[in-house]
């Protein structure tokens, strides 16, 4: 395994990427992290799942814009920029990697653009989702911009919140016809309730028990690993009838 910085150019900015190299890659796969935070996930969970998964995977982590050490400002994220910048990385997977199928893994806010990009780009083979409740269409009462989060230590307009209310995620996510399963801790209670919704939809939903929102216990995320790992290896990759190697159509 060799882990790698990139920057993948975007007109005058750059998105900051690390790329874990599998010697025996079955997939790539695309992490995007949740809002406010960056590649490595909070107390580096993104980081040391790549290590995990690099067995059997080129493990791509990547800044959206205005996030980690990728350039721009927090301030003006939104969605579009968001799925932006993940349809950058997934062209520049694409041209790195040729035809490995790609597996989105999104956390959080992260899974909302997961699961945009899977739907437009139609080259997902798995999506795995962490600790996303995928609201449809939320209804945000805010008086005053730009909003802060995370008790102000970062900024949002306006934009962010009103592309928001125009998503919904689990109308998407039926449309897809990849494999879609979402993990969740037992003691965060908005997805735990979410993903009674979520099973309607033909998502595999696995609750961690003794778990919260970031799997904080060592334990846990070593388990969540694990189960990642074996959804990637279930994967059917190969078209029977040509004896070939799936890939992506687009």
């Amino acid at each position: 395994m060799s882990r790698n910085e990139y920057l993948i150019h975007c007109q005058e900015d750059w998105i900051s990427a690390v790329v874990d190299e599998s010697h025996n890659p079955k997939v790539v796969v695309i992490m995007s992290h949740g809002l406010t935070g960056d590649k490595t996930g909070p107390q580096k969970i993104l980081s040391n799942m790549a290590s995990s998964l690099v067995s059997q995977a080129h493990i791509i982590r990547f800044d959206y814009r205005g996030s980690g050490d990728s350039s721009g400002d927090f301030s003006k994220t939104t969605f579009e920029s968001m799925y932006k910048d993940l349809e950058l990385v997934v062209g520049w997977s694409k041209e790195k990697y040729k035809n490995l199928p790609i597996v989105f893994i999104g956390f959080s806010i992260g899974g909302v653009v997961s699961i945009l990009s899977a739907y437009q780009l139609k080259c997902c083979s798995l999506l795995v989702l962490l600790s996303c409740d995928l609201v449809d269409n939320p209804d945000f009462q805010i008086k005053s911009f730009p909003k802060s989060v995370r008790q102000g230590q970062f900024f949002l307009d306006r934009n962010f919140f009103t592309q928001r209310s125009k998503i919904a995620p689990r109308i998407l996510i039926k449309e897809l016809q990849c494999k879609k399963v979402l993990f969740f801790g037992s003691e965060d209670k908005k997805v735990a309730l979410a993903a009674q919704e979520l099973e309607k939809v033909d998502v595999e939903c696995v609750m961690l028990p003794n778990s919260d929102h970031l799997f904080e216990s060592y334990s846990i995320r070593l388990g969540l690993f694990e189960l990642i790992n074996k959804k990637i290896k279930e994967l059917n990759l190969y078209d029977e009838s040509s004896n070939t190697l799936l890939d992506c159509k687009k």
